[in-house]
């Protein structure tokens, strides 16, 4: 998501399905559960346009201010609110009505003088934003980035000589980069690396500069100047973690490696501060150290980080979050596990691979939630099914490890297939791992399909 005009929009949307979660019944929790992975995916956004506009939060807000919608009918003049003025309006009988940015290339905001010489100069809307700057006006700094963002080519160039100006405005050169960005991530990231490989002094304006520089998520390390900052003491922590949020994105190995240190120091602030930024991981290198984490947090606060685990793998609720060891804790409806489609559905199957065959001693199956759907187990290992165990649903407090007794004389296998009647157990019946041993092995499913997935919805 690119769209500046969709900030407040998505900022809201953020707040208000949080205090709607907030409200909601025990009965409503799985089916919200669901709804909280899309949440996630809206605060992620969020948290890169926060980091993009880091520059404009000193500046207080434009009390009673709102955002004019995207289109406005031809002809009428959408009202400012808490400024008591209207934008001119558009000109001609163009319909639909255009883009925020025509619109308001073509009509100076309120308040605006345009320069004798800029008319019709993409100059004009860099005027525009020194005055919001000036002004710290907001709305006026967004309408007027919005519209350089419009202008194509020549909008981007301006925003790029404007952002290296080091004469300018630290809060003009922010939004100059951030409108950059808009059109050009690759042109904003080359950009911001270049300025942060002088060197600069400590202050907001690197504080910002990091800040923008580690939401790009670079692929290639951070440039020697910036690296310093590890090691200097003195640093601000909110650059520390800037950095670090960096690297966790270029040289994972190197930043699970900083930010274990911090977790197993004796400063209570540096591991808070390693957990935080643990929520933003995604890189798998980072598995390990998040699967350490988890058990010593309270149920509440592991919910952020077993999403961000689930990530790491795929897609929340996916047949791929059955393979490899368990990383679900206690009996909730949580991504790291595999769900079906619907919470009754009836008969639905699921299909393990494992890494080597082996005479199967047992099959351990952690079911993480609503457990006790299960009702048969085949496996198989040369095109063809063996029945391994079979018996009824039946609801389990749980969660649960089920480790049934296995029919006598079964051969080698890797492959596990399990059944269960979903409509027999409510709610989702969830699997997060499944665990087969024989022949001196204990393996962890490295495949998986399904019949019904939740996350092929």
């Amino acid at each position: 998501m690119r769209n500046p005009g969709m900030l407040i929009v998505m900022l809201l949307l953020g707040t208000g399905l949080g205090f709607l979660l907030g409200g909601l019944t025990q009965e409503d929790a799985p089916r919200m559960t669901r709804e909280s992975e899309r949440v996630g995916e809206l605060e992620a956004e969020i948290l890169t346009l926060r980091d993009q506009l880091a520059a404009l939060r000193d500046a207080p807000p434009l009390s009673g201010s709102t955002d004019e919608p995207e289109t406005t009918p031809p002809g009428v003049a959408p009202q400012l609110e808490g400024r008591g003025e209207a934008m001119p309006a558009q000109r001609g009988t163009a319909t639909p009505a255009p883009p925020i940015w025509n619109r308001w290339r073509t009509e100076a905001p309120p308040g605006f003088e345009i320069p004798e010489g800029l008319e019709g100069s993409p100059k004009v809307w860099l005027e525009a934003m020194k005055q919001a700057v000036a002004k710290k006006d907001h709305r006026m700094l967004m309408h007027a980035r919005t519209a350089i963002v419009g202008l194509g080519p020549d909008g981007r160039a301006l925003m790029r000589e404007t952002f290296r100006d080091a004469a300018a405005d630290p809060t003009l050169r922010g939004a100059a980069w951030d409108a950059l960005r808009i059109v050009d991530e690759q042109a904003a990231r080359e950009a911001i690396t270049e300025e942060l490989a002088q060197g600069l002094e400590p202050g907001a304006w690197r504080t910002q500069l990091l800040v923008r520089y580690a939401s790009t998520r670079p692929k290639e390390p951070p440039p020697a100047r910036v690296l310093e900052l590890l090691d200097d003491r003195d640093a601000p922590q909110q650059d520390h973690d800037a950095v670090l949020l960096a690297l966790m994105a270029s040289d994972p190995t190197r930043a699970m490696q900083e930010l274990r240190l911090m977790l197993d120091g004796r400063d209570g602030g540096e591991r808070s501060r390693a957990l935080r930024l643990l929520q933003r991981a995604t890189d798998p290198v980072f598995a390990p150290l998040v699967r350490e984490v988890i058990p010593t947090l309270d149920e509440k606060a592991r919910s952020s980080y077993t999403n961000a685990l689930a990530a790491m793998k795929g897609k929340g609720w996916d047949d791929v979050q059955m393979t490899g060891e368990p990383d679900t804790w206690g009996h909730a409806d949580q991504q790291t596990a595999w769900a079906s489609l619907k919470a009754q559905e009836g008969i639905v199957t699921v299909t393990l691979w494992f890494g080597q065959a082996v005479v199967p001693a047992a099959i351990r199956i952690h079911e993480s939630f609503n457990p006790g759907a299960i009702i048969r187990i085949d496996v198989g290992g040369g095109g063809s099914w063996t029945l391994a165990y079979e018996g009824e649903a039946s609801p389990v407090s749980g969660p649960r490890w089920f480790e049934p007794a296995l029919e006598d004389g079964l051969g080698e296998i890797r492959v596990v297939r399990i059944t269960l009647d979903t409509s027999a157990v409510s709610g989702w019946n969830e699997i997060d791992a499944v665990e087969l041993v024989g022949g001196g092995l204990r393996q962890w499913a490295t495949g998986a399909t399904s019949s019904s997935c939740y996350a092929r919805r």
